[in-house]
């Protein structure tokens, strides 16, 4: 048997397909002849009669459909070849590592990548909790994608940042403490109240101490906790008041904790940023796509913020 080239192999399958040499010279946009003398050329090499010629088209010999069949197993696989490229080339293979503050990807972030994981279920991704110091080092070092982090962010020139959402500062009480029919509250009202504190490194403490410092008090911390959702627990309990963001706010049993601005209002960017130097693959494109979609149908931070008093209750304090 002499070598077999993938242009016989080619037009091999065109004949089978179409039915005629004429129809599949046609198809492979070549002459008729040729591909007569191709196909007579091709059983000479296999050692084989692979068609039956008649007045009606070729068909196929036994050894023929054999070989065919063979053909047809081996342009399946070419077959997910080329769609795996055209897969990759679309954003919708590959691996993404993704590193964030656990404030953000524990609420709409993560929503927001649980969807985007549902809708590319070839993209690998990997999600990553971090301090904020964690997530500028992992994207400074090029091992990760894309971090989510608060901002603003000083001028990074390796840096790529993009404001996505706002999220708001709260206070937390139990819901029929005294206080929690207030429009807002400012650190003066809250001056002889316990406090629960969220552990450090966290914006909502960096503030709640800058903020009692410049009013010249010291907060009166019963106890601390390592997430804002234990900040709102220890309060359902009694054990003080908090701060707690908009998001957790909204996520919380508002039957037993309520929620009042604070006053002056405290906000802060959550942000994109990404490594210039690292190269954006297709996966990344995708998902910076649906990102700037979700911010550009009011983020807020891609989720359920919650609006200022909006889970106030409005409820009288039992009378000693």
């Amino acid at each position: 048997m002499e070598a077999i080239d993938a242009r016989s192999v080619e037009i091999f399958r065109a004949v089978v397909e179409a039915g005629s040499a004429t129809y599949a010279a046609h198809k492979l946009k070549i002459t008729q002849p040729a591909v007569t003398r191709a196909i007579a050329q091709f059983e000479r090499n296999c050692g084989l009669m692979l068609f039956r010629r008649g007045r009606h088209g070729m068909t196929l010999t036994d050894d023929g459909r054999m070989l065919y069949e063979e053909v047809q197993r081996s342009y399946a696989g070419m077959e997910r070849i080329a769609a795996a490229v055209r897969s990759i080339q679309s954003g919708k293979r590959g691996d993404l590592r993704i590193v964030s503050l656990p404030a953000l990807v524990e609420g709409s972030i993560g929503r927001l990548l649980g969807e985007f994981a549902r809708d590319n279920p070839e993209i690998r991704m990997q999600i990553v909790v971090e301090t904020q110091e964690g997530v500028l080092r992992s994207i400074g070092l090029e091992l990760a994608d894309l971090g989510f982090l608060f901002g603003p962010l000083s001028s990074q020139p390796h840096f790529d940042t993009a404001p996505i959402g706002e999220r708001r500062m709260l206070v937390a009480l139990p819901a029929m403490h005294r206080l929690a029919t207030r429009r807002s509250l400012r650190i003066e009202d809250l001056a002889d109240e316990r406090i629960v504190l969220i552990s450090p490194p966290h914006t909502i403490r960096s503030i709640v101490e800058l903020r009692f410092f410049e009013a010249a008090r010291r907060p009166k911390v019963s106890c601390e906790a390592a997430t804002q959702k234990a900040v709102a627990a220890m309060v359902a309990t009694g054990a003080g008041v908090g701060f707690i963001d908009g998001e957790v706010a909204s996520q919380i049993d508002a039957a037993r904790v309520a929620t009042v601005p604070f006053d002056p209002p405290v906000t802060w960017t959550i942000q994109t940023v990404r490594n210039k130097n690292r190269h954006i693959s297709g996966p990344l494109r995708s998902l910076l796509r649906r990102i700037r979609g979700s911010a550009s149908a009011n983020l807020d931070a891609l989720g359920d913020e919650a609006e200022p008093g909006r889970n106030v209750r409005r409820l009288r304090p039992r009378s000693a």
